[in-house]
């Protein structure tokens, strides 16, 4: 009865790190394809304007980052 506990409680452990790492790998896994991904975003505007000045001219858009969705990144359109 006791291993029970304890496999019970290694599943829920591997589970929990299995979650954990997938959100660093999307987070780290580099620029989605078409995208080249520059920096913070806190304004859509600004990040568009960003890319068209440095000569993306199809401009950019504030995508989610990883596991933290209200952490964007400004993606230029290459």
């Amino acid at each position: 009865m006791v291993s029970h506990a304890y496999q019970s409680r290694l599943c829920w452990i591997l589970c929990f790190v299995m979650v954990f790492l997938s959100g660093f790998a999307t987070s780290f896994g580099g620029d989605p394809p078409g995208l080249r991904c520059r920096g913070q975003c806190k304004d859509p505007q600004q990040c568009n304007q960003f890319c068209l000045n440095n000569g993306f001219k199809k401009g950019g858009v504030c995508l989610a980052s990883g596991a933290n969705p209200n952490f964007k990144i400004c993606c230029c359109h290459s």
